[in-house]
């Protein structure tokens, strides 16, 4: 059973060979995606980046954002596969990302309600605090620990549940069962786990701010020859979005892939027990 986590140095360089030796594929696709939400974004507010893309309760407009998260979805799920080799071509990759998109959302609302359960009860005992001890001197002592605690907690949950995305995608495990799976891979290297988003998260962060920074220093140039210029700049932000997915996606699949003997060993011990 492999139970040494890989470095942080291995996870980086194994993503960074993955995303050079195949970049225009896992760039196409990570541009599902972003291009997508752009396109959306773009059908609601006339393609200007100036107007407010305020959703009115309009029925058509509720329909788009809904088709545009499907498909951005849909995206995500295709560049998993396709990372994991489980299909050679595109229109077998889509076409298995199809299949498993209704398992997908619903492990994901799974958690999205988890999360939002653990929110209320978080308020509701911030809340009783607060009757308790008051607003004032001690009780925002005790209000700022508890929150703190609570915020925390929250921030536990995030990094145990981070690899149920690929538990859902890759494999056939009942959704009910996905949460405590991916808890089972992350206990024994939260903290290195929790480092690793860290250091993924400034890698695509600073993607982002440097490219717009360049992007808006080349609007402003452009500016006074070419006002329109704007929605061209609009549409080059899906470029360094589709980097940020392929910078924080890949590394993640990476530990996937290095926890799933973990997690084939403990479906393997379940299995006797059935007969």
């Amino acid at each position: 059973m492999k139970n040494e986590f890989l470095s942080l140095v291995s996870v980086l360089c194994l993503s960074w060979r993955e995303i050079r030796n195949r970049f225009l594929y896992l760039f196409s696709l990570a541009l599902i995606g972003p291009f997508t939400m752009w396109f959306s974004r773009g059908i609601l507010g006339s393609f200007d980046p100036l107007r407010a893309n305020v959703v009115q309760g309009s029925f058509w407009n509720i329909v788009i954002l809904f088709v545009s998260l499907a498909v951005s979805l849909w995206g995500l799920i295709s560049l998993v596969l396709f990372v994991c080799k489980r299909a050679d071509n595109f229109p077998a990759v889509f076409s298995l990302a199809l299949k498993r998109l209704p398992r997908f959302v619903g492990g994901m609302c799974l958690y999205g309600l988890m999360i939002a359960v653990y929110i209320l009860l978080s308020v509701l005992v911030i809340g009783v605090i607060g009757l308790l001890f008051g607003f004032q001197g001690m009780g925002l002592f005790v209000l700022g620990i508890t929150f703190i605690a609570l915020l925390a907690g929250l921030l536990a949950i995030s990094v145990y549940c981070i690899l149920l995305p690929y538990i859902l995608i890759l494999t056939d495990i009942p959704v009910w069962l996905a949460l405590p799976a991916s808890y089972s891979l992350v206990k024994h290297s939260f903290w290195k786990i929790l480092g690793l988003l860290l250091v993924i998260g400034l890698i695509g962060g600073g993607i982002y701010l440097l490219s717009v920074i360049v992007l808006a220093a080349v609007g402003l140039v452009m500016w006074w020859i070419w006002p329109g210029v704007r929605f061209l700049l609009s549409f080059l932000l899906i470029i360094p979005t589709a980097l940020v997915v392929l910078s924080n996606q890949i590394p993640l699949i990476a530990v996937y892939v290095d926890r799933l003997p973990l997690l084939r060993t403990s479906q393997n011990q379940s299995e006797p027990s059935k007969n």
